[in-house]
């Protein structure tokens, strides 16, 4: 125990004294160092390691939440821009071809109403329907066209003949678009209606 101690007492002696490395790597001791060892710690305290783990921490926590609400914006507009381009891109396919038809056999009476529009394109006939999965689709001898994408489902579809014996033929079109993606504020609905007439 004793020669611990002296040990000891002679380490603390040099260390109060200093210590610095040679040009040759040999240590020697400073004689003369006013300053109190405290001045020679290096690295952290773990105060400051904690401070700066709950900075970081913060800061990435933020950085999180800033990524997702990016997504989430990005997924509700693309929905948004997915019913309005469904939509506008239905219109626009189906006042093309109720222009060019040259009869509208579905539905045949005036007043009349159908979930399925026939038309008489080029001597084919052309069949207007909504699958059970959502999608407008137009049957022809070809085969069978979905019209819509598949990130929008329709529903409520109905064709409506309207105009008068003696005149030409017209259809009024009501549907409904809904996106498949849940927004935060809930589903993307559209309506969407239109009346059309054969040239």
């Amino acid at each position: 125990m004793g020669n611990k101690s002296i040990i000891n007492r002679q380490l603390l002696s040099v260390l109060r004294a200093g210590i610095t490395r040679s040009k040759h790597g040999v240590l020697t001791t400073i004689a003369h160092c006013s300053l109190p060892i405290a001045h020679f710690r290096g690295g952290f305290t773990i105060v400051e390691l904690m401070l700066y783990m709950a900075l970081m921490t913060t800061g990435l926590l933020v950085l999180t939440d800033l990524f997702l609400t990016v997504l989430e914006q990005q997924a509700e507009s693309s929905v948004v821009a997915s019913v309005d381009q469904d939509g506008r891109f239905l219109l626009a396919r189906l006042n093309y071809d109720v222009g060019r038809s040259s009869a509208i056999t579905s539905p045949a009476n005036l007043g009349e109403s159908t979930t399925a529009a026939r038309l008489v394109i080029e001597g084919a006939s052309h069949t207007y329907t909504a699958s059970p999965g959502g999608q407008l689709v137009v049957t022809t001898d070809l085969g069978t066209d979905n019209l819509n994408s598949f990130g929008t489902q329709i529903s409520g579809l109905s064709f409506t003949r309207l105009g008068n014996p003696a005149g030409k033929n017209s259809l009024q079109v009501k549907f409904k678009l809904t996106g498949r993606t849940i927004k935060k504020s809930g589903l993307e609905e559209r309506s969407f209606q239109t009346t059309i007439g054969t040239r």
